[in-house]
């Protein structure tokens, strides 16, 4: 048997499960991450357990460019894995201009520990494995009765059960009540309780109430409320009518919760900023006291993005379960069943869609909606099945006995044009579906835009005076991709999925011109160079591609995620601090131009005739010239305003929310 066939190594008190990616000691278990796991790997097949760097970066990153930060965070996160199942012993050494070494003895084994030895290491190990294994057997129900699936099914039409002007959305329910958000004319969303048929506000207040959770007795909802730049964390006891604030939470963290069984506290994400991913949290009311449950991801990516607590059926005689799910691109999604008191990943599944809410319904049953379909997945068998089609964009459901609820949203989005001069506005795309990232020539004789008026994203294109038509088809079906018109007014690009796509025009021949090896992200084309962002090298940087050398080269070093090149300067900005900065690219200098340039900017700014166009989310549009001249104000904004635009020489075109609708359709359900 070689090394890479080995499935169980011990190495030191800890045994390593390659079958399952995770390290085990007692009834501890620690998940190994992709990368995590590959180091591993690399370790113990390495001659005397030994790498250096360089096989690092050609085994774990496949020969990519690598920083030291990106090596330094995967060495200490296996590190923190090894120490959070022994203290005793230390796993990893540093070896000085080397490499790196396990410094625990190691040894291959034939199989599990298991029962029949006598050991007390023996038993150490044999028992958390016994217990692991009928913890799986009930979290996912495999009982011989229940071997298939036992899939739900939908028995009637769906009947509206709201009509207030608006959406209603973000719903969750108890035995007796729904709760619900409702969105006015005014783009304010409050808190909603529907009982016995009667719809009844519980808050008014000027603000945003969002990621409101009614608990499983209907007595206690906890929501976030929105307010300029602060959001803070907010506890309704519906049966006192007391409310209080429990803490502050970034402004740039959408705040998502579900309840503890007992209704003693609730789970929840939470991240820093916009620049960073989420992480899982558990709150108790009593007592106020916080826990992380997860570290957030370290591979660039959002990290937790929806979570469900387990039903209290299956939690009865069983410790708190989670199930997570964690973006991996537009159409993959990573599903996580956590169990405490660890909060390790007991089970992981790859789904192929995006998400966009999840209940944990039934011991074995979980509801998944993306778009306008909603999912059942069957954890024992790992299956999935449509259970029902929307007419719009399924936003949230709940369940209640045999009746299920379900929030649709009709989103609808208007294009407009500023006239500098004149300070006239004027919409210029009309039509139903979702109208964005309007792209337009500096003449104003051509504007390219995405819309989902067909159904799914497209490229369209408007030209003066005519009715705008269909440009070209997204290489692979979209939610969304950024646009980018080159210098040259002759091609648009964006990136998919990792790769790079040029669309010529006017012909709308589209072609593949990198490879979805390239990880790009962020993408813009000047004079027959290609500058995108890639996190290939371990972090977010800049890369020159020339499309005719077919030369390759990195910009920064520093953080990049969206440049321009310009009398051969690069104006760029980074993934995690907000600024705008300016290297010089003959002399390698740096210098920040403008501290106050929003992260958000990557999607649409823009240097046109020697000025910056950029976004301020308070504000406006603003204007700042390269001869440092004070920036200026040239289009405040409005609450509708969604911050796609785009400027040409006289005017400025920018997307516009129109008023959302949706309400709640109840449907009956049954088991087959």
């Amino acid at each position: 048997m070689s090394n890479t066939e080995v499935k169980y190594w011990r190495i030191g008190a800890v045994i390593f499960d390659c079958s399952r990616r995770e390290l085990r000691c007692g009834e501890q278990r620690f998940y190994l991450e992709p990368k995590l796991f590959a180091l591993l790997q690399l370790l113990l097949t390495s001659e005397q357990q030994q790498v250096s760097r360089e096989q690092l970066i050609a085994e774990v990153w496949q020969g990519r460019v690598v920083g030291e930060g990106a090596i330094n965070r995967v060495i200490s996160l296996l590190r923190k894995g090894f120490a959070s199942l022994d203290t005793t012993e230390h796993y990893i050494e540093t070896l000085p201009k080397v490499g790196y070494r396990l410094a625990a003895k190691v040894c291959v084994l034939s199989a599990l520990p298991d029962t029949g030895r006598n050991s007390a290491r023996s038993r150490s190990y044999t028992l958390p494995i016994l217990a692991g294994l009928l913890m799986v057997a009930v979290l996912l129900g495999w009982h011989a009765t229940r071997a298939s699936p036992n899939w739900l099914k939908i028995h009637s039409a769906p009947a509206a059960i709201t009509h207030l002007a608006g959406a209603e959305f973000g719903i969750s329910n108890s035995a007796e009540a729904l709760l619900f958000h409702h969105l006015d004319t005014n783009n304010f969303s409050q808190l909603w309780l529907l009982a016995d048929g009667q719809p009844t506000p519980l808050t008014q207040e000027p603000q945003q109430h969002r990621g409101g959770q009614l608990s499983h007795d209907g007595s206690q909802v906890v929501f976030a409320v929105y307010k300029e730049n602060s959001c803070q964390i907010q506890h309704l006891n519906l049966r006192t009518n007391q409310q209080q604030a429990l803490f502050a939470c970034p402004a740039d963290s959408a705040f998502q919760a579900s309840w503890l069984a007992d209704n003693s506290g609730f789970y929840y994400r939470q991240r820093r900023d916009k620049t960073q991913p989420y992480a899982l949290y558990r709150y108790s009311i009593a007592t106020g006291q916080q826990q992380q449950l997860t570290a957030p991801a370290t591979d660039n990516l959002p990290g937790e993005l929806l979570l469900a607590a387990a039903p209290f059926s299956l939690l009865a005689d069983t410790s708190p379960r989670v199930a997570q799910l964690r973006y991996i691109n537009q159409h993959h999604t990573e599903l996580s069943l956590l169990q405490g008191p660890h909060w390790q990943a007991t089970i992981t599944q790859q789904l192929p869609f995006n998400v966009s809410h999840m209940l944990w319904v039934r011991d074995d049953l979980l509801l998944l909606s993306s778009d306008k379909m909603l999912y059942q997945y069957h954890l024992p068998s790992a299956t999935l099945q449509p259970l029902y089609q929307a007419t719009h964009s399924i936003n949230s459901f709940a369940v209640r006995d045999q009746h299920l609820f379900i929030a649709e949203q009709q989103l609808n989005t208007t294009i407009w044009r500023y006239d500098n001069t004149s300070g006239i506005t004027e919409p210029v795309v009309r039509g139903q579906g979702i109208n964005s990232m309007p792209r337009v020539s500096l003449d104003e004789q051509q504007l390219f835009f995405l819309s989902n008026r067909s159904g799914h994203y497209q490229i369209w294109q408007q030209q003066p005076i005519s009715q705008p038509k269909m440009l070209t088809e997204l290489p692979v079906s979209s939610t969304f991709t950024r646009l980018s018109l080159d210098s040259d007014q002759q091609s648009l690009v964006f990136s998919q999925d990792g790769a790079v796509y040029q669309v010529t025009l006017p012909d709308a021949n589209l072609q593949q011109i990198l490879p979805s090896s390239a990880k790009a992200n962020v993408v813009n084309l000047h004079s027959n160079s290609l500058i995108f962002s890639s996190d290939r090298s371990g972090d977010w940087q800049l890369w020159r591609y020339d499309l005719v050398s077919t030369a390759l080269e990195q910009l920064t070093s520093n953080g990049g995620y969206s440049g321009i090149v310009h009398n051969n300067q690069l104006y760029y900005s980074r993934y995690h601090q907000a600024g705008l900065w300016q290297k010089d690219l003959t002399s390698g200098q740096e210098q920040l131009l403008l501290a106050d340039f929003d992260i958000i900017n990557w999607l649409n700014w823009q240097l046109v005739n020697e000025a910056i166009y950029y976004f301020q989310p308070q504000s406006g549009i603003w204007r700042y010239p390269l001869t440092k001249e004070p920036a200026e104000l040239l289009l405040p904004i409005s609450r509708d305003f969604v911050h796609h635009f785009s400027v040409s020489a006289h005017g400025i075109y920018f997307v516009r929310r129109n008023e959302t609708q949706g309400n709640i359709l109840l449907l009956q359900l049954s088991d087959e």
